[in-house]
């Protein structure tokens, strides 16, 4: 139901699929959430983790899907990392609890964790729904601060940036 009492179809990750006008918006939601999946999937960065409510449904990995540095590198993610973050993300969109919940990942404030949750719902985005890199990433084209750019993973001087853009686009 939405909030005009009208029964609403349950959008899963095949009926999101389907639907070519469900792509990212370029701004923020009032919470200060970036839309990734209109009515459906959200990202942001908080100082803390926020409560569920009758309406959203949080979620992080922060803790669970760790990069293991070499020296200053800090990612993206592996590709173990990635798959389980697109299935993790699949179950908690097909997941009918949640069919009238809003999905929002939220990662902290760190730029290196913000960086890689970037990177995940972009992946996720590319590899689940089958949209580009250049439609995934456009949520996150405006966003202030920057990402930090990703780095070689030797004990040298970095001479190039890895962006999460570049990331997506392969």
């Amino acid at each position: 139901m939405n909030g005009n009492g009208e029964k609403v179809a349950f959008l899963n990750t095949e009926a999101i699929k389907a639907r070519s006008d469900l792509v990212p918006s370029v701004g923020q939601t009032p919470e200060g959430h970036l839309e990734i999946i209109p009515g459906r999937l959200y990202w942001t960065a908080l100082n803390a983790p926020p409560k569920n409510t009758a309406t959203h449904h949080y979620f992080s990995v922060d803790q669970e899907l760790v990069y293991e540095p070499f020296f200053a590198d800090f990612g993206p993610l592996n590709l173990s990392c990635t798959y389980r973050y697109c299935k993790l993300v699949q179950a908690l969109l097909d997941d009918s609890r949640l069919a009238n919940r809003r999905v929002v990942h939220y990662c902290s404030q760190d730029p290196k964790k913000r960086a890689n949750a970037a990177y995940l719902i972009c992946a996720f985005q590319i590899i689940v729904l089958r949209r580009t890199a250049d439609v995934a990433y456009r949520a996150f084209a405006n966003i202030r601060p920057p990402f930090l750019p990703f780095r070689d993973a030797t004990t040298g001087v970095c001479t190039y940036q890895c962006t999460v853009l570049d990331c997506a686009q392969g």
